[in-house]
C-alpha cells in the first residue's frame, strides 16, 4: 500500500480536524493489510504546493517526495504523524494529482506488475484541498501551469507542469491500482467525489467516505470487495456507492428532472429488497423518492 500525505500551512491550524481524523482510517487500513500479509510493503510519500513566489512558498524544496518503505506498523504510523504540517503553500489547490501519479510510478517503490496474482495495490491519499491539473487552468494560474510537459502517465518532478486528469487516472487503472481518498472539507470532498464519479476508468476501484467519517465497517467491506472476499459484501458495497451517487444527484435535482431520478431510487431500493440487504444506506426512507 502507498500513502501519500499532505502538509500545508493551513494543515497546522486544522490539525485536530484533519490529521487526527485521518490517522484512524490509515491505521485501520494498515492493520487489515498486515493481518492478511505481515510482509506487505507500506510506502509513504508526501506533497505540498509547487514552490513558487505566487504560492507563498518559494523556499520550499519539493512538491512531492518519497519518504520510506516498511512493513512495520509502528514505524509507518510514526512517519505519518511526523509529516511536516507547516510545509506547503496557499492550500487552495495543490499537487495531489501530481503526487498520485508520482506515487504510482515512483522508482523507489517496487510495485508489483499489474498481472501479479494475489496482490492488491492500494494508494491512499490524505488531503484537505483539491488538486492542480493542466486539464483545468484557472484564471489565477501560477507559473507551474506553464512548466514543460512531463512524461505522460509517467514519473517526473516538480519542474514539470501538473499532469492531466485523464492521464493520471488512466495510469492508475492500467496498472490496476485501487484508490482510497481520505479527504476532508465539505467543498473539497464534493470536488473530489464529483470528479471521480465521472471517471469510468475507475469504476469499482475507488472508495470515498463521507465527512464526517462514517462507520469503518464500510471501509472494511470495500477492502474485502477488492480482495474478492464474499459475494454479498461486494454487492452491498456496490449498492452503497450507488446510493451515495443517488443522494448527490438528489441534492442537485430540479422539478423537471425529478421523475427520472425517482426511477433510479426505486431501482436501487428494489435491488436492496431482492437481496435482503435492508434499508437503502445513506438515504432516509421518507426521502428515497424526493
Amino acid at each position: 500500500m502507498g500513502l501519500t500525505n499532505h502538509g500545508t500551512q493551513k494543515f497546522e491550524s486544522r490539525r485536530g480536524k484533519y490529521i487526527d481524523r485521518a490517522v484512524p482510517n490509515i491505521a485501520f487500513i494498515v492493520d487489515k493489510i498486515l493481518k492478511e500479509d505481515p510482509s506487505a510493503k507500506l510506502h509513504l510519500t508526501t506533497f505540498g504546493d509547487y514552490p513558487t513566489v505566487e504560492n507563498l512558498n518559494a523556499n520550499a524544496t519539493y512538491c512531492y517526495r518519497f519518504e520510506l518503505t516498511t512493513s512495520n506498523k509502528e514505524a509507518f504510523l510514526a512517519a505519518v504523524n511526523n509529516v511536516d504540517s507547516t510545509y506547503g503553500g496557499r492550500d487552495i489547490y495543490e499537487s495531489s494529482l501530481t503526487a498520485l501519479l508520482y506515487t504510482a510510478t515512483e522508482p523507489k517503490i517496487k510495485w508489483s506488475s499489474k498481472n501479479t496474482k494475489r496482490v492488491i495495490k492500494i494508494i491512499a491519499i490524505a488531503s484537505d484541498a483539491f488538486w492542480k491539473s493542466s486539464s483545468e487552468i484557472p484564471s489565477s494560474a501560477g507559473p507551474e501551469y506553464m512548466y514543460p510537459l512531463g512524461p505522460i502517465g509517467g514519473y517526473g518532478d516538480c519542474s514539470h507542469r501538473p499532469p492531466r486528469i485523464n492521464d493520471v487516472f488512466a495510469t492508475l487503472a492500467n496498472e490496476n491500482f485501487y484508490l482510497l481518498p481520505i479527504v476532508y472539507g465539505g467543498k473539497t470532498f464534493k470536488q473530489w467525489n464529483n470528479t471521480l464519479t465521472l471517471l469510468p476508468v475507475l469504476r469499482d476501484k475507488y472508495y470515498m467516505e463521507d465527512e464526517p467519517p462514517g462507520d469503518l465497517n464500510n471501509l472494511r467491506k470495500t477492502l474485502n470487495f477488492w480482495a474478492n472476499e464474499g459475494h454479498d459484501e461486494r454487492f452491498q458495497v456496490k449498492i452503497y456507492r450507488m446510493s451515495n451517487e443517488y443522494e448527490n444527484f438528489r441534492s442537485h435535482i430540479t422539478p423537471q428532472m425529478g421523475y427520472r431520478w425517482k426511477g433510479l431510487g426505486k431501482r436501487i431500493e428494489n435491488i436492496y429488497t431482492l437481496w435482503g440487504l435492508g434499508p437503502l444506506p445513506g438515504v432516509p426512507e421518507a426521502e428515497q423518492y424526493f
